[in-house]
């Protein structure tokens, strides 16, 4: 396992008080302005990808513990380091045992909390 840089906890806190909607959170106008200060359309896979590694519960949601925890895992800590890690983060599509594990995750991630399955409008679009 490669050890990944040491965050700074502060920079970390102020980067996701830029972003929150509600104290504990990044919703869906937040979400748009990190999409838009990272360069990427909330649709793109790579923000599937870092949901995933920050392990986010709630489609268009960070809670303040994932988007903490998760970035200091991948060595981020401001926009400019994480949209540098941007193309590291698209190859977890490349290793068969990550892309099944997105794919699982994606699955949960896109149905509500009551379903089994996904509806067919959904899976096709996936």
């Amino acid at each position: 396992q490669k050890s990944v840089p040491k965050v700074n906890r502060k920079a970390l806190n102020k980067w996701f008080d830029k972003y929150q909607d509600d104290p504990d959170e990044i919703q869906v106008n937040g979400m748009i302005k990190f999409c838009e200060d990272l360069q990427v359309e909330a649709s793109d896979v790579v923000m599937l990808i870092l949901a995933w590694h920050l392990k986010a519960g709630t489609m268009c949601v960070f809670t303040k513990k994932e988007f903490m925890e998760g970035m200091e895992k991948l060595g981020v800590d401001s926009t400019a380091s994480l949209k540098a890690l941007l193309p590291k983060l698209r190859t977890d599509m490349d290793d068969a045992t990550k892309f099944t594990s997105i794919y699982n995750y994606t699955f949960d991630f896109a149905k509500n909390p009551q379903q089994k399955s996904l509806d067919l409008a959904t899976a096709i679009g996936m």
